[in-house]
């Protein structure tokens, strides 16, 4: 039998939702916002990943215009 890939196995606590209420540690404006998490986590979600990494494409510029700069000085000092 094969298990439908649109499923997800729920590993939460049953009782998460009370947990959260009941606890002394949190405020009431921090309760509600582990409420809403909580529950956003258990809809059904989209996701996609951009792509495009900015950090690395900074990086490998910097790199290059080292390199070039390394190259050019090399050529004067041969010239």
């Amino acid at each position: 039998m094969r298990a439908n890939c649109s499923t997800v196995f729920d590993i939460g606590a049953s009782d998460a939702i009370e947990d959260i209420l009941e606890s002394r540690l949190l405020t009431a404006k921090k309760k509600q916002e582990d409420v809403d998490f909580y529950l956003d986590q258990k809809q059904e979600t989209t996701a996609s990943m951009d792509g495009h990494d900015n950090s690395f494409e900074t990086k490998a510029e910097m790199l290059l215009a080292r390199q070039a700069h390394e190259s050019r000085i090399k050529e004067k000092r041969t010239v």
